[in-house]
């Protein structure tokens, strides 16, 4: 009797783990926290042993392809810009007047994230996901890439099960090395729409370094597509 009850058990077990929908899942979460538009304010503190820095942001997002950073603060950073389009990356310095070529796989500001962590992110077409194991009130996938054009092979993802806001994300080289460590947390509604609000991004081979990005206020109403623009980059409104 004990020998079938185990023998259930397992069976049980092994159903839910084919019956999970891993790219359901990560459809969801692209849903919950990456709307088609979206404008937010945030505040984003580099932390290193010595310093920290603080800034001021807006960030524009428009579908998959199109994003734009503006700078606020501080002063000597004001009206510096960040533009995506595609697979092209380009900032503004107006202390200079100059446009220069970034790429997506750069460091934002030298702090821990890097551009396409905060300008397009698209799990659901950019990864593969495997379903590892169910823990309390989360899922945990693997995520492999689908194609060298992202910056991470590998990501290990944790996952609420309630409504699919993620709680944190590893992320790995093709080696397998930790890189970076990513928490969610602070959970707030922006417009009726619940995501998390602080956003801490620790590297793995330097504990001391890490990046918070505070979300202040967001919104998801229309966007003009002249901000995803080279003219808005030098000249604003």
């Amino acid at each position: 009797m004990r020998i079938i009850i185990i023998l259930l058990l397992l069976t049980l077990n092994c159903n839910n783990l084919v019956g999970v929908d891993t790219n359901s899942i990560l459809k969801q979460v692209d849903e919950a926290m990456y709307p088609d538009q979206i404008t937010y304010t945030a505040k984003m503190i580099i932390c290193r042993p010595e310093k920290e820095y603080k800034k001021l942001m807006r960030v524009y997002i428009k579908g998959y392809d199109e994003a734009l950073v503006e700078f606020l603060e501080p002063p000597q950073e004001r009206g510096l810009k960040i533009l995506m389009r595609g697979d092209n990356v380009w900032m503004y310095l107006p202390s200079v007047e100059k446009v220069i070529r970034l790429t997506g796989k750069m460091k934002m500001m030298g702090g821990e994230f890097v551009h396409d962590d905060i300008m397009r992110v698209r799990l659901n077409l950019d990864y593969n996901a495997e379903f590892l194991q169910k823990e309390d009130n989360h899922y945990i996938l693997q995520l492999k890439a689908k194609n060298k054009k992202v910056t991470y092979d590998m990501i290990k993802y944790w996952i609420r099960d309630d409504n699919y806001l993620p709680i944190k994300a590893e992320f790995y080289t093709i080696g397998g090395k930790l890189l970076k460590i990513l928490t969610y947390s602070e959970l707030r509604e922006f417009s009726k729409r619940l995501m998390p609000s602080k956003f801490i991004m620790e590297n793995a081979f330097t504990k001391d370094y890490k990046t918070t990005l505070d979300i202040i206020s967001c919104d998801y109403s229309y966007i003009p597509d002249r901000l995803f623009t080279q003219e808005y980059l030098k000249k604003g409104l």
